[in-house]
């Protein structure tokens, strides 16, 4: 027969377990449910930009209807270490990338008047302040400066349609990008009528007046 002692480790051994498998299940469950989230918001928004382009072909009234919500995104990562550094470098490219994919690199001909429009696919934040995130890489995507957790970066679609509207955006886009505004972006998309790009950049309303935003047609 077992003495009380032992019965006692047992007992808090298999207590122990019990805690461990459900943090475990617990993990795993948001896990999931954030993935099915990010999914969901995916399909939502490539299906009303599809619907867009696709209505244009038969009328050109309510063409701006985009409806894609934005996504606000706190990277919580230590960016003491590397571990954290490739973390949160890799939540910004895949958000750079779905911006892309949503709007299809600007292969749409998505909105009816000569004008500048932005869609703010995602708002990122940091919980580590202080800090630098550098050298970052993606695919598709160039990296330019580096990054400071004390701001709030926008992940935008930029689409500017029009002669004076295209020359506009690139001089914009050319000026921001150097001055270290722009800290990522991938594109630019070059179309006869249009020009697109999804950008990584410091984010607030002057921000997005000096990357040239007339319109932001897009709804939640």
């Amino acid at each position: 027969m077992l003495s009380k002692k032992s019965q006692t480790l047992i007992w808090l051994s298999l207590l122990a377990i019990g805690l461990l498998t459900m943090i475990i299940l617990i993990y795993f469950q948001v896990g999931v449910r954030e993935s099915s989230e990010f999914s969901a918001w995916v399909t939502q928004c490539k299906t009303s930009v599809e619907s867009n382009a696709r209505f244009r072909l038969f009328s050109w009234s309510f063409s701006e209807d985009i409806r894609c919500p934005i996504q606000d995104i706190t990277i919580k990562e230590n960016l003491d270490d590397k571990k954290g550094q490739n973390a949160a470098k890799k939540e910004i490219s895949k958000y750079i990338n779905t911006c892309g994919d949503i709007y299809r690199k600007g292969n749409l001909d998505l909105f009816t008047d000569e004008n500048t429009y932005c869609a703010i696919c995602a708002i990122s934040g940091f919980e580590d302040k202080g800090k630098e995130i550098k050298d970052l890489i993606g695919e598709d995507i160039i990296f330019l400066h580096s990054i400071s957790s004390d701001k709030v970066y926008g992940t935008i679609f930029i689409y500017a349609k029009g002669e004076q509207e295209i020359k506009e955006f690139r001089d914009n886009f050319e000026r921001e990008k150097n001055l270290g505004r722009i800290a990522a972006y991938t594109g630019p998309y070059i179309f006869p009528e249009w020009n697109a790009a999804v950008l990584f950049a410091e984010y607030g309303k002057e921000d997005l007046d000096k990357i040239g935003c007339n319109a932001t047609p897009v709804r939640g």
